[in-house]
């Protein structure tokens, strides 16, 4: 049983009682390997009061935790990154502030490590492996930014695989400085805790929910879950809304989350938003916070997702959460997003400059399906779903652990 040490960039907490989007997927490889047992996970994390009592539910998986906000801590890295300021700037090596520090001398106290895994954590790459000579794996969320100058290059020398949660990501690493020095670079899908969202919410429970959303009952209802942020979509998915609603008398836009003004600064992004949403009146319909445990009920209440990100999306946790709760989805073709979905239970609209028109025109399009043919893109969703369980994710990465390290 191979060892395997893992830390994140140390912001929020692991078990992840604070949420947060890598967190989750490292709690999700902590909770399926607690069942298959196939290695033994040691997890750095910043100290938290709650995260330490759900640690003491997993045996197979050891959490330690580090006081990052102590002040010798935080004197300590305030030297460090006096001295980070000028190494980037004269060819001297990165040193890892208290948190990777942390980590460092807990290998070198156990011994019997067998790899580092860094999620989110790029930059300890070559500290880490020169501190500790231990295999180093990249889980990549994102494509790297690349400002780090010669620290990129150093990392990537130091390390020995890259995970790109989809094959867009991977194509990008292969094609950048990740790339450069022959490191493998493979494939392993995100997932979700799908013993979640495979969870039926009742016909009752289901009238109830929109009930409280003052949704009426019987009227066509589009999801859209995600932040309010302009690379989402968000403001393109209102515009297309507003011009095809007058076509779809009983539709309806329900977002999962909250629109609210900051009260000292409002975005002209915010105003542009707030503009829209006053001309779509009852029409649009915003939830508030929605605790992540509950939001496959949400899901459920749609007859559609959309998810029209207008950047280069990695892979999208969203639209799988969509598909897995039974949603036939519209998207549009931005970096890894269309891997998730197929012809038969997605449509895929093209990222351009005529986004808008082509949003509106997949809605339509899916508003006026026959009940039978809705019906069966929202099974085909649940069958494609499937690709991406979870059991299949822990497999896939036990697998590259016993033949890349």
């Amino acid at each position: 049983m191979k060892r395997i040490a893992i830390m994140n960039n140390g912001t929020l907490p692991i078990p992840s009682v604070l949420g947060g989007a890598v967190e989750t997927l490292v709690q999700l490889l902590v909770d399926t390997n607690e069942k298959e047992k196939q290695m033994q996970l040691e997890i750095l994390s910043i100290d938290n009061v709650n995260a330490r009592e759900k640690a003491k539910e997993y045996r197979y998986t050891h959490f330690h935790f580090v006081s990052t906000s102590s002040i010798l801590n935080r004197m300590t890295d305030f030297l460090k990154r006096c001295y980070n300021f000028i190494a980037l700037r004269t060819g001297l090596p990165f040193i890892g502030y208290c948190y990777a520090s942390a980590l460092v001398r807990f290998i070198k106290n156990c011994n019997n490590i067998d790899a580092v895994l860094l999620e989110g954590s790029s930059i300890n790459a070559d500290y880490i492996k020169r501190k500790t000579a231990l295999p180093v794996i990249q889980r990549i969320h994102n494509v790297p930014p690349h400002s780090l100058r010669h620290w990129d290059d150093l990392n990537a020398k130091s390390t020995d695989l890259y995970l790109g949660i989809s094959n867009y990501i991977c194509t990008v690493l292969q094609k950048n400085v990740e790339g450069k020095y022959g490191a493998a670079i493979k494939l392993l899908y995100n997932s979700i805790n799908f013993n979640q969202f495979n969870v039926r919410t009742t016909n009752e429970e289901r009238h109830t929910l929109r009930k409280s959303l003052n949704i009426p009952a019987n009227s066509f209802l589009f999801v859209f879950s995600g932040r309010l942020r302009n690379y989402k979509g968000i403001k393109e998915l209102l515009l297309a809304f507003l011009e095809s609603k007058d076509k779809m008398p009983d539709a309806y836009l329900l977002i999962v989350g909250s629109f609210a003004f900051s009260s000292t600064y409002v975005s002209l992004f915010e105003k542009e938003l707030a503009s829209i949403i006053h001309q779509l009146g009852e029409r649009v319909i915003f939830t508030g916070f929605v605790k992540y445990e509950v939001i496959h009920r949400y899901y459920q209440i749609a007859n559609v997702g959309v998810f029209p990100s207008i950047w280069e999306e990695p892979f999208a946790l969203t639209c799988l959460e969509a598909i897995a709760s039974s949603l036939p989805v519209i998207i549009t073709r931005s970096g890894g997003m269309p891997e998730i979905v197929n012809e038969e239970c997605g449509i895929v609209v093209e990222n351009d400059a005529n986004l808008v028109n082509s949003l509106a025109a997949a809605m339509e399009n899916i508003y006026g399906m026959d009940k039978a043919k809705l019906e069966n893109m929202a099974q085909h969703s649940v069958l494609r779903a499937q690709s991406f369980d979870n059991q299949l994710q822990y497999k896939q990465f036990v697998e590259y652990i016993n033949s890349e390290i």
